[in-house]
């Protein structure tokens, strides 16, 4: 399932003004009128590119300094680059009911009823490299749904080795992050998880919830070689394009919720919010 798709045809698709961060009720109508009949047209802008490696990478690169062009100075190499990947859309995560309760599953059996939970229109996932006065990376910060992880740059192993995490939901705490991060050819190598995105350093099925119970698959699926097409953009300077400066939401509003409407736990989740650099600052994490 390859849900990459470029900006460009995401906009044209919706018919969205990113230039005025416009939402009109007519398009959100329509959206939702044909939400399912578009994930079942396998030629619909849902579905993405097949050429993943036609489908452009985004680099919003922060300085730490005021003169980015003076490569001499060990200042100039204070600053911080994420990387943003879109997708189109987001699959959810099935959940087994009993009644209205999200409900355990029993030696991998549910005895209630299974419902997918937390579709919504429009992905966003990132990474972040930190660079701190040397020619390699300090940290990394891999994002993985609402939350994420630290790796802290090890020279001598040449690789990155987990140190911390970060997460925006309360009743998600305490992920079992895999130890290591590794590189291939200098590329952190990472794996998005089947239908949500959401990114691991190996592969395999990754558990982030135990009630309701979430839980990632990544595998070796279509390799991305994402610096062979990859825009950057300095932030700061003129010349950005438009809809980096859009602070709505890529997607639908949550609807069809089921009594943890705060939380997150609905038929058709919040899109995401869009590219911005935030996991590190010029003086700290």
């Amino acid at each position: 399932m390859s849900w990459e798709t470029t900006i460009i045809i995401f906009i044209l698709s919706f018919k969205r003004s990113l230039v005025f961060g416009e939402q009109s009720d007519e398009v959100n109508s329509k959206k939702f009128y044909d939400q399912e009949s578009l994930k079942n047209d396998k030629a619909s802008f849902l579905h993405g590119k097949d050429d993943i490696q036609s489908v452009p990478a985004y680099g919003l690169v922060t300085y730490c300094h005021k003169d980015p062009q003076n490569v001499e100075s060990k200042t100039s190499l204070n600053f911080f680059v994420s990387y943003w990947f879109f997708y189109p859309y987001n699959l959810g995560k099935e959940i087994c009911f009993l009644g209205r309760v999200p409900t355990p599953s029993v030696f991998s059996a549910c005895f209630g009823r299974k419902v997918y939970m937390g579709d919504h229109v429009g992905d966003w996932e990132h990474v972040t490299l930190s660079f701190r006065g040397e020619k390699h990376p300090d940290s990394i910060f891999v994002s993985t749904h609402e939350f994420g992880a630290y790796y802290k740059y090890n020279k001598f192993l040449h690789t990155f080795i987990y140190e911390s995490q970060r997460s925006n939901i309360k009743m998600i705490q305490n992920i079992r992050f895999p130890k290591f991060l590794l590189l291939k050819n200098n590329h952190p190598v990472l794996f998005s998880a089947w239908g949500s995105h959401g990114f691991w350093s190996e592969p395999g099925n990754h558990t982030y919830s135990v009630v309701p119970k979430l839980q990632d698959f990544a595998g070796f699926g279509n390799k991305w070689e994402t610096w062979k097409n990859l825009k950057i953009y300095h932030m700061g300077f003129d010349g950005l394009p438009k809809w980096i400066s859009f602070r709505g939401r890529w997607g639908n509003p949550r609807s069809n919720c089921i009594l943890f409407k705060n939380l997150g736990l609905c038929k058709q989740a919040d899109g995401p919010f869009g590219p911005r650099n935030s996991d590190f600052t010029c003086s700290k994490k």
